[in-house]
């Protein structure tokens, strides 16, 4: 963990020391696509379940270099559940064009537990999602970017097991967990 804030500190201290590149070419308005993978990291009670696997897109429009408005889709491993994330989603850069610059990144909307396979639950509900990150965008000439981002991120779901003779079981779970990211922005 240490070793990851020493390493975005470094990134970050060299964005800070980037110059604007005259080959590099600026997308004021348009479509925008953000997608990435990494790593939800948590303190939990069983060692297996501390890092889990996360993916998500993001589609939107861009209305400004700061400011670009779409719709986030992802999924979210935790090691027993898998939830689907549908989001609003918000995501902008904060500097100068350049090469390397710091961006932002929220969702916030609904976990769906859709694609969980329900096995022996009489019923799965998801609930609200929410994920702040900041993180970094190395450009090329063509308008792509690799991104590196740490964020937060709360989410909670419940199940429900049947006993029969009105009896069940209601488990709840709340995820707050830290994310590690890397993806590709164009």
């Amino acid at each position: 963990m240490k070793k990851a804030i020493v390493w975005l500190a470094l990134l970050t201290a060299t964005a800070a020391q980037a110059q604007p590149d005259s080959t590099f070419r600026w997308q004021h308005r348009g479509y925008i696509n953000h997608t990435e993978m990494g790593m939800l990291l948590g303190h939990v009670s069983t060692p297996a379940s501390r890092a889990n696997f996360t993916f998500t897109s993001f589609n939107g429009y861009r209305l400004h270099r700061s400011l670009a408005i779409g719709l986030t889709v992802g999924l979210d491993w935790y090691s027993t559940r898998l939830v689907t994330p549908i989001s609003l989603g918000l995501r902008g850069d904060m500097g100068a064009a350049r090469r390397v610059v710091p961006f932002y990144a929220l969702d916030l909307g609904y976990g769906s537990m859709a694609l969980m396979p329900k096995g022996l639950l009489s019923s799965l509900r998801g609930s609200y999602t929410f994920n702040p990150a900041i993180g970094l965008r190395l450009r090329n000439r063509y308008n792509n970017a690799f991104t590196w981002s740490v964020g937060f991120k709360k989410q909670e779901v419940s199940s429900r097991i049947e006993l029969g003779s009105g009896q069940y079981i209601f488990q709840q779970h709340h995820y707050n967990r830290l994310t590690v990211r890397m993806g590709m922005s164009m």
